[in-house]
């Protein structure tokens, strides 16, 4: 059984040949300048919300922000968990992280809990994008912890010294999750039924003949 996360689906939705190049062949893409620093940020803002007492690494030092939150709530005695795990078999019930009954799952960068509410922060080091990634990690999260009623869910623009001061947070409720499922649901069918077909058909675009990690496609302009 495929498990299913917010990264396999946007892969599928860009282009079902690189969903399969990636996930049913398991050849990695190369890692990229900016992926390196991203992994990079997020294990230094990690480090500094567990209490690492060093300076923020060169490059970093505008982000104190970033971490702020997650230190006040600590300073409160809510539970703060980072690059926090979660899971859900098809029943939406709870299962382990790697358990062969994952049917969907994610890893938040930073969960809070406290008295009924929760509060999910996820580390942006690019440009604003649209995404529906809170959504599905803030519907894990409510059919994980049954005693949670709301979640206020936001991106942090660490890099973009403008976006990083815009309120961009959404607040969730117990009683939407069968709208949000309804909203995130469909994506996963249209990935199952490739799977169940074997059937991933490229999707070209303006990308596809310089930045396609996928050389063995048709239309891939660096083939051999």
């Amino acid at each position: 059984m495929f498990t299913h996360s917010h990264s396999s689906v946007s892969k599928f939705e860009v282009c079902p040949r690189q969903f399969e190049n990636r996930y049913i062949l398991g050849n990695k893409e190369p890692a990229t300048e900016a992926m390196t620093w991203g992994t990079r940020v997020h294990a230094a803002l990690e480090a500094k919300v567990n209490g690492d007492p060093a300076p923020l690494p060169e490059g970093m030092e505008k982000m104190e922000w970033a971490v702020a939150p997650a230190l006040a709530a600590k300073a409160r005695g809510m539970l703060v968990l980072n690059e926090h795990r979660l899971a859900l078999d098809r029943y939406m019930k709870p299962v382990t992280f790697d358990s062969k009954l994952a049917w969907v799952r994610g890893i938040l960068d930073q969960l809070i809990l406290s008295n009924g509410h929760a509060f999910i922060n996820d580390y942006k080091t690019g440009k604003h994008r649209p995404s529906w990634q809170l959504e599905l990690a803030s519907l894990i999260v409510f059919y994980t912890y049954p005693e949670i009623e709301r979640i206020e869910a936001r991106y942090l623009y660490v890099k973009d010294p403008i976006v990083q001061t815009r309120t961009d947070k959404t607040v969730y409720f117990r009683g939407q999750t069968p709208h949000m499922a309804g909203a995130i649901f469909p994506r996963i069918i249209k990935v199952e039924k490739a799977l169940e077909l074997g059937k991933f058909d490229p999707k070209p675009s303006g990308l596809c003949k310089q930045y396609c990690s996928v050389t063995s496609c048709e239309f891939n302009g660096r083939r051999g």
